[in-house]
């Protein structure tokens, strides 16, 4: 007997398959949502794993929670950095859920056996890095959402294959696992305690500024001995065309040079090296003498070195030696005050201390060059105010008061000019001076609010090896000290030709 279904049982059967195909469609949605979400952040894990090696700050970050990103950032795959790999696969899965959505399940698979294989090597050298570790959550979780069971075996397949290949590849391209004794340590490292290894750059860190005064030293040795044996060699191709002797020549070039030294200079010199006359038993007419002598056979000296130079470009001198650099990584210059454009080829970064003597005295030489090179460079200053100048770390955020009113240049030019005792009330006299509204800069200063500022820049230079004031990045190249003007304008020259291309 034909039973019969009601329409009113009918219709709402058809209501409820519509609701179930309904709420399957928005949990379709929601996992296919929550997959870009996921591909994206592994996507930013694999970058910032890659950049990890040139930001001292995710390195840091990786050192002080595992340790193993310097090691790991390293490894390879058919020689392509495994980060370079992660970019290139999450991109893929991306492209392949929106246009090729029939290589999704492929591309997956290949990715999880090449990750297996780096968890089990990563466990294997309890060598542990926290970008891999997260890269690991977040393919498992792609794992769970992307599962299809129709699917299982055919990507099953293609992650052995992939796992079983990378296995093999990859220690034996990377030398993973070379017994103790063999083991190639990296060719930066200076010691290592455990699997913790020290390099060049960690100890650079340290002692990069004092080394790098050495080195200058020992290069302005080298310099001036190679300068003389450079005059001596062109001074004796000029007197053989001349057909006389190198010390005839000598003299001859010598007797056209006259030169002069005044009494103001004497004194001067005499002035300067007084514990050396302590011990002078002759007349002080006699002790004047000697010393124009000696300034005259300097002055000589100096101007036989210039007519030297001015004979080496028909010569075809060429100089490799070359003066040693300190390379310093990335400086964080968000929230310093910077003249010039953003995006100019030569940025210069200035640390320095309100009450520092060199400081003070090399702001003239600042000022000019500043002047020199204004719309072609960026100039970006940086608190370094040092412990022994109590008032330093004070001034420097009172100048910082006055940049919250746009005069940070000015009030810094004041700072820099005067000898006094930097106290609030002096301060803000200063900020009175330039027309700052008092109650604002006055309440700046009082609730310390710039201090934070200060103490970060005070970090930062910590953080890259500057160790005393002034110190200048010229594109990242160090100089402590102030340069002379013609030598800092030479630094910034040989950056921007370096900016334009040019050798």
């Amino acid at each position: 007997m034909e039973r019969r279904v009601s329409p009113i049982r009918f219709f709402l059967k058809i209501d409820l398959m519509g609701v179930e195909l309904q709420a399957k469609g928005i949990l379709g949605h929601m996992r296919n949502n929550f997959l870009v979400l996921f591909i994206l952040l592994g996507l930013f894990v694999a970058v910032l794993s890659g950049l990890a090696e040139w930001v001292p700050l995710l390195s840091t970050f990786c050192a002080s929670l595992t340790g193993g990103c310097a090691d790991t950032a390293r490894v390879t795959f058919l020689l392509v950095p495994i980060w370079i790999w992660g970019i290139f696969i999450y991109v893929a899965l991306l492209l392949s859920m929106f246009r090729f959505s029939s290589w999704f399940s492929h591309l997956f698979a290949g990715a999880l056996g090449v990750e297996l294989t780096l968890v089990w090597i990563m466990i294997s050298l309890k060598s542990y890095c926290v970008y891999c570790i997260a890269n690991f959550i977040v393919i498992f979780a792609i794992l769970l959402l992307s599962f299809r069971r129709e699917d299982f075996w055919r990507s099953l397949s293609l992650c052995m294959i992939a796992f079983v290949a990378s296995y093999f590849i990859i220690p034996h391209e990377n030398k993973l696992y070379a017994s103790p004794g063999n083991q190639v340590p990296r060719s930066d490292a200076l010691a290592k305690v455990g699997d913790d290894v020290i390099t060049e750059e960690d100890l650079g860190v340290v002692v990069g500024s004092r080394v790098l005064e050495l080195e200058k030293e020992v290069y302005r040795v080298k310099r001036e001995q190679l300068d003389q044996m450079l005059a001596e060699r062109l001074f004796r191709k000029e007197a053989a065309s001349e057909g006389i002797s190198l010390d005839d020549y000598v003299s001859k070039k010598l007797a056209g040079m006259p030169v002069q030294v005044t009494e103001e200079e004497i004194e001067g010199y005499y002035q300067e090296n007084l514990p050396r006359w302590k011990d002078w038993k002759g007349t002080q007419e006699e002790l004047r003498g000697r010393i124009r002598s000696f300034l005259e056979q300097q002055r000589k000296y100096e101007e036989l070195m210039k007519f030297a130079k001015s004979l080496e470009p028909a010569h075809g001198v060429v100089i490799y030696l070359k003066e040693p650099t300190m390379k310093v990584s990335r400086v964080n210059i968000d929230g310093n005050h910077s003249l010039g454009p953003p995006d100019a080829p030569v940025t210069v970064v200035e640390f320095s201390d309100y009450q520092c003597p060199a400081c003070r005295s090399g702001h003239a030489v600042v000022l000019k060059v500043r002047e020199a090179y204004q719309g072609k460079i960026r100039w970006v200053f940086k608190d370094f105010p040092l412990r022994m100048h109590k008032e330093a770390a004070f001034a420097a955020e009172a100048a910082r008061c006055a940049g919250e009113q746009g005069k940070f240049w000015e009030y810094q030019d004041l700072l820099y000019g005067s000898r006094e005792v930097f106290s609030k009330e002096r301060l803000e006299q200063f900020a009175a001076g330039l027309g700052l509204n008092s109650a604002s800069f006055g309440e700046c200063l009082e609730s310390g609010r710039q201090k934070a500022n200060v103490e970060k820049d005070i970090a930062e230079a910590r953080r890259i090896g500057v160790d005393r004031t002034p110190s200048f990045i010229i594109n990242g190249r160090l100089a402590t000290g102030v340069p002379a003007l013609e030598e800092f304008k030479k630094m910034i020259q040989e950056e921007l030709s370096r900016a334009e291309g040019k050798p």
